[in-house]
Order: C-alpha cells, then structure tokens, then sequence
C-alpha cells in the first residue's frame, strides 16, 4: 500500500498477477469505492511508486524486476465470475 495526500493505492499479489485499488481517503474514508478507473493518472504514479519500492526491497520477491500488472477490473471480474449468486437479505 502507498498513500500520498488524499490518495491510498492498495495492492494484493495474487499467483497469476495482482490486484490493484485506489481510494480517495478523504472523500472515502472507509475505502468502500475503488475510484482506480476514473483515476488512470493517479493509479499509474502511485504503482510505480509503489513498483520502485518493492523493486528495491531486498526482502521482495520482485527485486530488481518489472512486474506486469493486469486491469484491477478484470481481475475482479474474473475473481467474481466463479462465486455463486447471492440474493435476499443476508445477516
């Protein structure tokens, strides 16, 4: 995670790939709406801050590489389409 200003960039590794929110902390404190598509720009400076660090973290399975980072979109798409459907009130 980075967080920069108003701006908190979440990453889960995942084994084929990795998923990646943004969140406008002050107009969302609970992190509930992932605003990573209607914020290309700002995704993309945080990952790479975010990448820069983790690349250089001797402790990082990523050291010194360039990981490749799938849609946050898709990801949760794929991620969702295989849970079953849920309806009524739940607890």
């Amino acid at each position: 995670m980075v967080r920069v200003g108003d701006w908190k960039l979440t990453y889960q590794p995942l084994t084929d790939g990795a998923i990646y929110r943004l969140f406008n902390i002050r107009e969302d404190p609970g992190c509930l709406r992932n605003v990573l598509d209607q914020n290309p720009r700002t995704a993309e400076q945080l990952k790479s801050l975010l990448d820069g660090w983790m690349d250089d973290d001797p402790k990082s399975d990523r050291r010194g590489a360039s990981a490749a980072v799938a849609s946050a979109r898709t990801l949760e798409q794929d991620a969702v389409a295989g849970l079953p459907a849920v309806s009524g009130n739940l607890p």
